[in-house]
């Protein structure tokens, strides 16, 4: 917000600040006009009387004095006076103590007769006296003309002057504010806006006791814990997510279990008879595609003489070998069902023949055994157009066929 909002703030306020200092600047001059210049000639007369009043006390000291030196001091300063444009002051004989009067307005007046009488012109005529003592007169004749030029005049400098104080009380207003207000109200909207990036930052105003200095102090208590809490959520929800990465793949685990329980059999860990048949189907009925079946030889007998736990290690022991058997090859084995294997094998009838006859060699010759094994084998080659059950018939009977040979027998059959 600083950076796009500041420009545009500091511009208003400097000027809501210079039309604050023209609003004063236009009522003081208001006030300095109506004071100097808007008087009409009752309120000039009233105030040259006041004037003379002032005039009248200033020269009685002297006149009684008989102080000429004195009173032409007087005389000197009151003749600065643009409006006034005749002053003598005669003693109670009428003698004049300022016969040398001097120009007053570009005229050199010698006889108060020779003065220019006229509308905007008014004249005040005192005795002089102290303590009931005459001691004197004193004339003095005004210029309501001259007053206003004098007071116009005046008013000029005035309003020039409180103009430029103005101005200088309105530019070191301005960068007072600026320092003081505006420049740590962009830090702080800067600071807010950085929190939405989780930029958490720490603001320095000094040792400010205002209301900015307070807003800050809690701004910068708000940050820190702001903070710690981003921190601890972010702590917490770190450890919730290991905790559910680790229960993913603890389920991934477990359904890879599960599966693999639901497609293979527990005992031998070779694939059932449902998984292998999805797996059959998976092979495509295309040409060659060979099925072998074969069971173990009396395995009934050797359950009933040498117990179950027995049978299932033979079992066990049929299916590793067979497993390795067919490792090389691209075939697919399953526990059919009992002490009988299932074997898919794509090759042709030929091949899977001499596969079935190792395997029976490897089962009778293994070592491994806890007594001697033998195994009889049924291999059919199938049709594309065959139905899988009659497939699996057909194998079983070219099993049969080898049981009906002697047993240990591998029998082939061609395509149906």
């Amino acid at each position: 917000m600083g950076n796009r909002y500041s420009g545009k703030l500091r511009l208003r306020t400097h000027l809501w600040v210079m039309a604050f200092m023209a609003i004063i600047c236009g009522i003081s001059t208001f006030t300095v006009y109506k004071t100097l210049i808007g008087h009409n000639i009752e309120e000039i007369e009233k105030a040259g009387n006041s004037m003379a009043r002032f005039v009248l006390e200033a020269v009685k000291e002297p006149l009684r004095a008989r102080s000429y030196y004195a009173l032409q001091e007087i005389s000197m300063g009151i003749r600065n006076m643009p409006h006034l444009v005749y002053f003598d002051v005669t003693d109670e004989y009428g003698r004049s103590f300022l016969a040398d009067r001097g120009t007053i307005r570009g005229q050199a007046f010698e006889e108060f007769d020779e003065l220019k009488i006229d509308e905007n012109t008014f004249i005040m005529e005192k005795e002089i006296s102290f303590k009931g003592e005459y001691l004197g007169s004193m004339v003095m004749a005004i210029s309501a003309q001259g007053y206003r030029e004098r007071t116009e005049q005046v008013f000029i400098e005035i309003a020039t002057a409180i103009a430029l104080g103005l101005a200088i009380v309105g530019l070191l207003a301005s960068a007072l504010m600026e320092r003081f207000f505006l420049i740590p109200m962009d830090q702080l909207s800067e600071a807010a806006e950085s929190i939405g990036d989780e930029k958490f930052v720490t603001l320095s105003l000094g040792k400010r006791r205002d209301e900015i200095g307070q807003l800050a102090q809690s701004f910068n208590r708000m940050s820190k814990t702001l903070e710690s809490r981003v921190k601890e959520r972010t702590k917490d929800l770190s450890n919730a997510n290991a905790r559910l990465k680790k229960e993913i793949e603890r389920r991934i685990l477990l359904e890879r279990e599960l599966k693999k329980a639901a497609s293979m059999d527990p005992l031998t860990s070779l694939l059932n008879r449902q998984a292998f048949e999805m797996e059959l189907r998976s092979m495509g009925n295309s040409a060659p595609l060979c099925l072998i079946l074969f069971d173990l030889d009396h395995f009934k007998l050797i359950n009933d003489s040498y117990g179950h736990l027995v049978g299932d290690k033979v079992l066990k022991e049929v299916a590793r070998l067979s497993s390795r058997h067919l490792k090389s090859l691209k075939a697919k084995i399953c526990r059919w069902g009992g002490e009988e294997f299932l074997i898919a094998l794509k090759e042709p009838l030929k091949t899977a023949g001499a596969v079935a006859e190792d395997l029976r060699r490897l089962i009778e010759e293994s070592q491994d055994m806890p007594m001697p094994v033998t195994a009889s084998f049924g291999v059919i080659e199938t049709s594309p157009e065959e139905q899988r059950e009659e497939a699996f018939d057909r194998a079983d009977r070219c099993l049969y066929r080898a049981k009906e040979r002697g047993r240990n027998k591998v029998c082939c059959a061609p395509k149906a």
